[in-house]
């Protein structure tokens, strides 16, 4: 049985999504729905970071926690490369 994990966004990734144009912020919310099916499909993140994950959507890079056991998704950052891990 596939498991659909449902998404819910930090409110700071809300604003964060809100600053980038329209144009990449529908290729963004259609990479997080695609996280839906497959969590694991984004970047295992280490150090300071550990049990958050990444997927690129170039530049961009959304950052976000799986709650394995509520089968939920939380987007924590969503924002440019250069900056988005600090």
């Amino acid at each position: 049985m596939i498991r659909v994990f449902t998404i819910q966004y930090h409110p700071g990734a809300i604003k964060d999504l809100k600053k980038i144009s329209i144009q990449w912020q529908v290729k963004i919310k259609r990479a997080i729905k695609d996280l839906c099916s497959n969590p694991y499909r984004g970047k295992k993140l280490q150090g300071e970071l550990d049990n958050l994950y990444a997927i690129r959507i170039w530049p961009y890079r959304v950052i976000y926690k799986i709650h394995k056991q509520e089968i939920k998704i939380i987007i924590l950052h969503i924002g440019h490369r250069q900056g988005v891990y600090s």
